[in-house]
């Protein structure tokens, strides 16, 4: 828990997997299942992020991408990828994911289908 509270997603990822493996008590499974999609989430992000400032965008993308069926009602990695279609203004691929989006951020719906 205290590499996840650091912000050592990658780190908290293996250490929660490690104890999903070990841990034989069957009522602990749902917390390590929660805490492994929650770290695996978050790592996603950091990998996306960090490609991005590379200039490896595709990559970052697919890191974004790989984010969202792990925790499909979190708006961060549709936001970081809408961002990085922004930058490299591909208005087909945001236009597309803002509708995804909608669907992910109820507020979102009603703005969307007014513009």
């Amino acid at each position: 828990m205290v590499y996840l509270r650091q912000g050592q997603q990658g780190k908290a990822l293996d250490y929660f997997r490690q104890a999903q493996q070990l841990d034989d008590d069957p009522d602990n499974v749902s917390k390590w299942q929660s805490l492994v999609e929650a770290s695996s989430y978050w790592a996603y992000l950091d990998e996306g992020d960090a490609l991005r400032q590379k200039g490896q965008l595709n990559q970052a993308a697919r890191a974004y991408q790989k984010a969202m069926p792990v925790n499909a009602a979190e708006p961060y990695a549709y936001l970081k990828l809408a961002e990085l279609y922004q930058q490299q203004q591909n208005l087909l691929m945001l236009n597309r994911l803002t509708g995804k989006l909608c669907s992910v951020i109820p507020v979102m719906r009603r703005s969307y289908a007014a513009w």
